[in-house]
């Protein structure tokens, strides 16, 4: 089933869009008006029934009615990113083990929630310092279908704060657009009866994706381990590092799949450490000359970066940056070496821990029925 549907195109043109703003509405309510029909008219539809749009944009004398590109209604279309797009996600549940881990979160019964305004306490995620993009999320299976339900993340339109509700918890599933290190930073606030901000300091929380599982014991840093190892000339070494699309995919997902591999002329034997975009990624044993991994690197370009810290006398080897590109096959070597790594902190503040008064003017609140008995409240 194909729909025939000019009203994208009409909300994508900036032109139309400074029309309606002119006359006093939202492109935006728009956007989501027209989600919310199309949701409902597909609410039934059988399984087996593939359907998909035509963004039509006028055919007339060779000409068109409306121009420009998806941008300001991509999050209307596409939410993350287009149909059929691979993330790595933890799930809502745990199903006989915990790996992967379930990112759940609750609060116990002792909440002081009788002290709060209106009963209801929040938990706010301030700060995201990772490769990727985050999001927490639910599918909720009501009377009118699956229901997304966004609850907390980093994307330009994610919330950033959701409900607690003491003696309970959440199931949902937490998305990473790539590998690597994450630190979530959370806190839980709520107001008094007087309307004052209660808060608590914020608590941080580290999330490994992807790599190898992490050892038990506390093994040297990466710093550590540099200033430990042998300085010469790595180019005598023959040291290589290549990424390239698995071959011979065997199980579902292998195709995703990029092959690390490590090797080294002079059989030295280490640790190499995998950074990307700045951020901590995994430490790979070398043994013999040779280490290999498979990873999920994520639908988008990433840059990657390898430091060798080998044992005894070889030379360690900080590799240049190397631009991976899902699909591709990419590779480095010795004769070329970078004087330091890259390594990144760079927490993107999403919402703010100071209070904010408002003096000037100007606001506008609208408020529409969301989904079932929900109000959504457009500041």
């Amino acid at each position: 089933l194909q729909f025939d549907d000019t009203n994208w195109a009409f909300l994508a043109d900036q032109t139309k869009q400074e029309e309606l703003r002119a006359k006093g509405i939202q492109p935006e309510e728009i956007a989501q008006v027209c989600t919310t029909i199309i949701n409902e008219a597909l609410a039934g539809k059988p399984e087996d029934l593939t359907v998909t749009t035509h963004i039509c944009r006028g055919n007339h004398a060779s000409s068109w009615l409306f121009s420009g590109g998806y941008e300001p209604i991509a999050k209307e279309l596409f939410y993350i990113g287009a149909p059929g797009t691979t993330y790595y996600t933890a799930p809502h549940q745990v199903s006989g083990n915990t790996s992967p881990i379930w990112l759940g979160f609750g609060a116990d019964a002792s909440l002081p929630t009788d002290k709060f305004r209106d009963g209801v306490a929040f938990l706010d995620l301030l700060s995201v310092d990772g490769p990727g993009e985050v999001e927490l999320f639910t599918n909720k299976d009501d009377e009118a279908g699956t229901q997304l339900h966004r609850m907390l993340g980093s994307f330009p339109d994610s919330p950033h704060s959701a409900y607690i509700v003491a003696g309970t918890h959440t199931h949902n599933s937490t998305l990473f657009t790539k590998p690597g290190r994450y630190r979530l930073t959370y806190r839980t606030s709520a107001r008094g009866k007087d309307g004052k901000l209660i808060a608590n300091e914020p608590q941080t929380t580290t999330i490994q994706v992807g790599g190898q599982k992490p050892k038990k014991e506390k093994t040297p840093s990466l710093k550590e381990r540099f200033a430990q190892s042998a300085a010469g000339n790595a180019a005598t070494a023959g040291y290589s590092l290549r990424m390239a699309p698995k071959s011979n995919p065997e199980k579902d997902g292998d195709d995703k799949l990029t092959t690390i591999s490590f090797d080294a002329k002079n059989k030295a034997q280490g640790t190499l450490t995998l950074l990307i975009d700045g951020y901590f990624l995994t430490d790979l044993p070398v043994k013999d000359g040779h280490a290999q991994w498979d990873e999920y690197m994520g639908p988008e370009p990433s840059q990657v970066q390898a430091v060798f810290t080998p044992e005894g006398d070889s030379p360690r080897w900080i590799s240049q940056p190397l631009d991976f590109q899902p699909g591709k096959s990419s590779h480095t070597d010795s004769s070329a070496a970078a004087d330091t790594w890259q390594e990144t902190s760079q927490p993107r503040q999403l919402a703010p821990t100071e209070e904010t008064e408002l003096k000037e003017l100007g606001y506008t609140i609208r408020m529409r029925k969301q989904g079932n008995g929900g109000t959504k409240i457009v500041v």
